[in-house]
């Protein structure tokens, strides 16, 4: 997780005169539903018509790039940057318009590198973690995870181990062991609202998705014996967890973060609520029990107290002040006591702290074009 000197330690906020979210000058009207910041000052964005957007100097100018031939009608709900020049993005479509595209050049040119085999399927989130291994780029190995909807029943999961150049089924993984695949109720499906349906824990060799719909409201991660990337295999299953947390065809978890608070520990929050009643949101801590997500031992999944004052799209973990950071269409939320209790990040309710539909702090965005980024102002007790 990236640390962001952005909240105050443990305790209840003051409010402040100025919104939290600099709302920057973007170079579109597209609908945004993709966030990845690379760094402080690095970032990528995407969303419908084929939108990809970059910045290299912390949001002060952002650079649309070239549309990937074909792709002027796809719906980039995800991307992921590695770096200022290095980039992946995916669509979200039935069939083959889900995809995944490739630059290389700082989004100069793309590359389709993926297309969607399955003509009944869509795909919803993907995700990357990063860790000491092979093949090396800045010392670092990228383990990426895609997920889409339940095809006859299952839950499409594809991983790529080469920063996403090439794509598989896990079950065709040479670091698993294939073992029961994860099966949908029906009606359930993550939703790919902000590309953070699933997380892909770093330096945990895991991941865990949630969903929603009828039927939904679950937590799923595989786990097994045990994993490397000295590509041993690994015998897995899945396990699932039931969330207390309002689930219909509009509803359930939209989101999903995790933060890893010792060496083998890792504790997960999620955030939703109901499109059609934006006014009502839900929020989840899954508390670890075990030594690692592989093996997560009694976890409980604990509904907020007080939870956020809408629906919430997209969580993410702030280290330095350990905190949850939760965005949606009403407002943004904080919660400093792992989701016991969420109050507004902005006391005044400015319209600036509204609106937004993804997040990878300290940027979000949302539709219309719309790109904020978080205020260095520090919020204290």
């Amino acid at each position: 997780m990236r640390v962001w000197g952005l909240i105050a330690l443990l305790g209840m906020l003051t409010i402040g005169s100025e919104a939290q979210w600099h709302v920057q000058q973007s170079p579109t009207r597209a609908d945004l539903r993709g966030i990845y910041a690379v760094s402080d000052e690095v970032a990528w964005a995407s969303g419908s018509g084929g939108t990809v957007l970059h910045t290299a100097d912390g949001g002060a100018t952002w650079q649309r790039c070239s549309v990937p031939e074909g792709a002027s009608s796809l719906d980039f709900r995800g991307v992921q940057g590695f770096d200022a020049t290095t980039a992946v993005v995916m669509s979200s479509g039935a069939g083959e318009l889900s995809r995944v595209y490739r630059t290389t050049d700082g989004c100069k040119s793309w590359s389709m590198v993926f297309q969607n085999p399955d003509p009944d399927g869509a795909w919803d989130s993907m995700q990357f973690q990063f860790r000491p291994g092979k093949p090396p780029q800045k010392g670092y190995f990228a383990y990426g995870v895609l997920i889409g909807h339940p095809v006859a029943g299952e839950f499409v999961i594809f991983t790529s181990k080469d920063y996403g150049k090439t794509w598989k089924a896990l079950r065709e993984d040479e670091a698993f062991t294939p073992g029961p695949p994860a099966w949908a109720r029906p009606g359930e499906v993550p939703f790919a609202f902000s590309n953070t349906a699933l997380t892909a824990v770093a330096d945990e060799d895991s991941f865990a998705f949630v969903t929603g719909g009828e039927g939904g409201g679950r937590l799923l991660y595989p786990h097994g014996e045990r994993y490397d990337f000295s590509y041993t295999a690994m015998k897995y299953t899945f396990s699932q967890i039931q969330l207390p947390i309002p689930s219909s065809a509009t509803a359930g978890a939209f989101s999903v973060a995790a933060r890893r608070t010792t060496p083998d520990r890792v504790d997960l929050m999620v955030v939703g609520g109901d499109a059609s009643r934006p006014e009502v949101g839900s929020a989840v801590f899954v508390r670890h029990g075990g030594p690692t997500l592989k093996k997560l031992l009694q976890p409980r999944a604990v509904a907020a107290e007080r939870p956020p004052g809408g629906l919430r799209t997209a969580v993410a973990y702030d280290a330095q002040t350990d905190s949850w950071i939760a965005v949606g269409p009403n407002g943004t939320d904080v919660s400093h006591d792992d989701g016991r209790t969420w109050a507004p990040l902005q006391g005044s309710n400015a319209d600036s702290d509204k609106n937004w539909q993804a997040l990878s702090l300290p940027f979000a965005v949302g539709p219309d074009g719309r790109i904020g980024k978080l205020s260095n102002t520090t919020i204290v007790r």
